[in-house]
């Protein structure tokens, strides 16, 4: 009952609103999947590696689409989607070799705003 709030009576009688967990959804798998982590793994080194084409980033939204369906499939939020894109991110040997700091967070700011539109169908 996503985005339902409960109310729970206290012992002093007082009605308290509480707001719906959101931290667990089903439990028909891991997410993300094994699969999907590869996909998307493959396609920011060959992202990162290239030439950072259009091309190329349309491969990583393909991948990134992958993720978002995934997610929505087991009724996690977007939320979930950043976490496991950022952690891959930050375990990721090739990001790493990006010398310039700046540059490395523009390419994380980018793979965020790609992933919010994707999951929430805005691209």
């Amino acid at each position: 009952m996503a985005g339902v709030a409960f109310f729970h009576r206290a012992p002093n009688g007082a009605l308290l609103m509480m707001a719906p967990d959101h931290s667990h959804g089903p439990t028909d798998g891991r997410f993300p999947s094994d699969e999907t982590l590869a996909l998307v793994r493959e396609r920011l080194v060959a992202f990162l590696q290239g030439g950072q084409t259009a091309e190329e980033e349309e491969e990583v939204c393909e991948a990134l689409a992958r993720l978002a369906q995934e997610a929505r499939d087991r009724r996690l939020h977007g939320e979930h989607v950043l976490l496991a894109v950022k952690t891959l991110w930050q375990n990721m040997a090739e990001v790493s070799t990006i010398r310039d700091s700046a540059e490395r967070q523009r390419l994380l700011d980018r793979l965020v705003t790609l992933c919010i539109d994707i999951y929430y169908q805005r691209r």
